[in-house]
């Protein structure tokens, strides 16, 4: 296809003859790429840049811009052909089956070429289903071996438990009137080493990012999307991520999320946004702030994450040196459905995991 140069399609990297179909995106990479032009036909499931080696998204909301893009039928450019049609990018395929420029060699030619295609992918599948089938049959015999085998370990272990605790016993009922003597002498001391103890505060530590890259955790998804559509109207039901930095010295950034959603995603979407927060190297920053954010949801099988991604904007007032605490939070209102999340392996005993990726530049 050739498309104009203002296109959205014109931002993927392809120099095939076809359609473009799934589109990936690298953080490294300024443009999106072909899924058939740059990785290999026998990858299935392309998760690394052949480029750069990073990790890469599929990236469905580009792929769904992309294919409501307005461009011209190929008999144009193909044929050298005076057809004036003009529509939409999904609706290229359906348009040549009656378009009276493209010659009748040249429609048969490309439904072939289509049919072949539908084959390869249908083969791709059953390939896989068969390599997974019979990865789960070894699991299930190599999970019941070890049940077995810690079966009998157990046992044995109770056994040899069941004589160690009758010789404590016995030991214990030997040496007791000399340990309540010694007891009295020393309640004093404890008692004080007890209170001292106590006084300590426990403090749940999280891990500490420092290269642009936050892992996010997100337990007991279900009660805290019941709990904030319980209270519709209030406007703090969202969690806030750990702070995360981009270096040592640098930015210090989170994430905030509302589970039922906020603004044009409220009671039906997951909202998530990005908060740049007061750090102590601001002084010798540069702001604004205007490195590219990517935002995943991982699928926990790892075969379609969620991707979003924006760059800020130079006069937003959420990426200027924060005066406060942090600035106010700009992102995805709209980030993923909330019925969306039962599809692939979202949530998996009823937990979540939020890739975010600060592009270095």
């Amino acid at each position: 296809m050739v498309v104009d140069k203002n296109n959205e399609a014109s931002k993927v990297l392809c120099n095939g003859n076809h359609l473009i179909g799934k589109v990936y995106q690298c953080p490294q990479h300024e443009f999106l790429m072909c899924r058939k032009c740059c990785f290999p036909p026998e990858v299935m499931i392309p998760d690394t840049c052949p480029d750069h080696k990073t990790q890469v998204f599929h990236d469905k909301s580009a792929g769904r811009l992309i294919r409501t893009q307005q461009v011209k039928c190929p008999a144009k450019e193909t044929f050298n052909a005076d057809c004036p049609w003009i529509g939409q990018y999904n609706q290229v395929t359906s348009h040549l089956d009656d378009c009276t420029f493209v010659p009748g060699f040249a429609r048969v030619a490309m439904q072939n070429a289509m049919l072949k295609e539908a084959d390869q992918r249908a083969e791709q599948k059953y390939e896989k289903l068969e390599r997974e089938t019979a990865y789960q049959i070894d699991l299930i015999k190599r999970e019941s071996d070890a049940q077995l085998t810690a079966m009998e370990l157990s046992f044995n272990q109770k056994s040899l438990t069941m004589m160690e605790k009758f010789y404590q016993l016995e030991t214990m009922l030997k040496n007791m009137p000399a340990q309540l003597a010694e007891s009295q002498v020393t309640t004093t001391a404890s008692a004080a080493a007890h209170g001292a103890s106590s006084a300590t505060a426990i403090k749940e530590e999280f891990p500490v990012f420092y290269d642009g890259t936050l892992h996010w955790k997100i337990t007991e998804w279900s009660s805290k999307l019941r709990y904030a559509k319980s209270r519709p109207s209030n406007p703090n039901d969202y969690i806030d991520s750990p702070a995360f930095y981009t270096s040592k010295s640098g930015y210090k950034m989170r994430m905030r999320l509302y589970p039922n959603g906020d603004g044009q995603g409220k009671n039906t979407y997951v909202s998530i946004f990005f908060q740049i927060m007061k750090g102590e190297f601001d002084a010798i920053l540069a702001w604004p702030f205007t490195k590219k954010v990517t935002i995943v949801l991982l699928d926990q099988n790892n075969v379609e994450h969620h991707v979003e991604c924006f760059r800020p904007h130079p006069s937003s007032n959420s990426f200027e040196r924060p005066r406060q605490k942090y600035n106010i939070a700009t992102g995805c209102p709209l980030f993923i459905h909330q019925e969306a999340l039962k599809n692939h392996a979202y949530l998996r005993d009823d937990t979540m995991f939020i890739k975010v990726v600060v592009n270095p530049d």
